[in-house]
């Protein structure tokens, strides 16, 4: 593991973080519309007078041999209460050997635990992406796939998709084992400790309720699930009906504990394309409200909530209609979209913003986001050695406060988290072997001036 020590990026930023303060820096989102009235302008201001952009580069570690995921995530990523970054990455040991690791982190960067679990999982290597998160009491969720003879703790698995908890000092609580056929691309905790999961299920897979797979054609159908806090199952459901095959990319939970569902679906009678779609359901199960954009192709790969809004990116070619606007997406390789929407289902804003957008957080001076750039990406504030990935913050009205470049197409970040104290931290790929189909985890932290 390489660790680098603290430096300040060269900004450019004479006169900038004042204007910043002032929410000029960048002007309004390339194609944003202002938040409905009443809606807390002042809150971005009060924010960025208390930490600004994070424009230094803390530390960084160089970590493994990832499995290398092309354009498609690497590592995930999440932080506890006291500040600590977790991430969970698939790895290669001694050159085929394939772990799953869970790597803990203090404030500096220092590894305080690492779990390593055997890891091999045909057929998903590609398309599953284990998912964690943290909750209330800084216990680690972790969901995804592996090998049936998988041991998390207690003995092999037998099923390739679980779901399983950790204490803050990696000691595994429960798990669950569930179907072959689950794809769990996230996992999300609520208020009360609820587990929820999404992604694709398959034929004959009976998470608890029953065989959820509803198409004509063999394919995989969306679905949501909820176990309670000690991991027994609560329901579950699928996302879509017979005429469509529907992909769960994301979903968080809600401040009224339901859960918040984004990604897209393809509709067999109206063409192959797909559309992007973000829908809302109750604690209890019942769908409550559904977007979709079948005018563009395209998809939403993440959500958070701000407050009582949602929050979803992604990207789309062709045209997005949103709030009554069209919005053509202007070149071959479409457009990175940020879509804000209250908890009932109202389109707020859209903000534009490079090629596409892949992550999305939030903290003190409202939303940040990953994305790649392009022609139409804004000239940046800082510089961190990059050449197409970006960084971007946006006040919660629409306005774009600061961007950053911050490393190529294929050796970017992929998904971060947002602190209270305004450090952003990212994990991503470095050093990438296009013999050995394996890169360096690349965990970068960025604090404020």
């Amino acid at each position: 593991m390489e660790c680098l020590s603290s430096r300040t990026i060269p900004c450019g930023l004479a006169g900038a973080l004042s204007a910043m303060l002032a929410l000029t820096a960048c002007g309004p989102g390339d194609g944003a519309t202002q938040g409905p009235a009443g809606q807390d302008s002042e809150r971005p201001i009060e924010a960025a007078r208390a930490v600004g952009p994070p424009s230094v580069l803390a530390w960084q570690v160089r970590d493994g041999d990832l499995i290398y995921r092309g354009n498609t995530r690497s590592s995930r990523i999440a932080r506890d209460s006291a500040g600590n970054v977790l991430t969970l990455g698939s790895y290669v040991r001694n050159g085929s050997e394939r772990t799953l690791e869970l790597l803990k982190l203090d404030p500096q960067g220092q590894t305080l635990w690492r779990k390593t679990f055997a890891w091999d999982a045909p057929g998903w290597d590609f398309y599953s992406f284990p998912d964690l998160v943290v909750d209330a009491q800084d216990d680690i969720l972790v969901a995804g796939q592996s090998s049936p003879l998988t041991d998390l703790g207690d003995g092999p698995l037998g099923k390739k998709s679980f779901v399983a908890k950790f204490s803050s000092t990696g000691a595994l609580v429960w798990r669950k084992a569930l179907c072959d056929e689950l794809g769990i691309r996230a996992v999300a905790v609520d208020s009360q400790g609820a587990v929820w999961l999404g992604g694709q299920v398959g034929q004959n897979c009976n998470v608890g309720g029953g065989v959820r797979w509803l198409l004509q054609t063999p394919a995989y159908q969306g679905y949501i699930a909820k176990f309670d806090a000690k991991g027994e199952y609560v329901f579950d459901r699928a996302i879509g009906g017979r005429g469509d095959s529907v992909e769960v990319m994301d979903l968080k939970t809600a401040s009224d504990d339901g859960v918040v569902v984004v990604g897209w679906r393809y509709v067999f009678n109206r063409s192959q394309d797909r559309a992007a779609f973000v829908s809302k359901f109750a604690k209890n199960g019942p769908h409550r409200w559904f977007r979709e954009y079948p005018q563009g192709t395209g998809g939403f790969y993440s959500v958070a909530m701000l407050g009582d809004d949602v929050v979803a990116v992604g990207s789309y070619t062709g045209t997005m209609r949103f709030a009554g606007q069209d919005y053509p997406a202007g070149n071959l390789y479409g457009r990175g979209n940020l879509a804000v929407y209250s908890l009932d289902g109202e389109e707020r804003w859209l903000g534009l913003m490079g090629s596409w957008m892949k992550d999305v957080a939030v903290g003190p001076l409202g939303i940040a986001v990953l994305g790649s750039c392009d022609g139409a990406c804004p000239p940046p504030d800082a510089q961190f050695g990059g050449t197409d990935g970006v960084l971007g913050l946006y006040s919660p009205s629409g306005t774009r406060l600061w961007t950053a470049r911050y490393g190529p197409y294929h050796s970017a970040a992929w998904e971060l988290t947002y602190h209270p104290t305004g450090a952003i931290t990212l994990t991503g790929v470095a050093d990438i072997d296009a013999s050995t189909f394996t890169s360096k985890q690349l965990i970068q932290h960025l604090r404020p001036q």
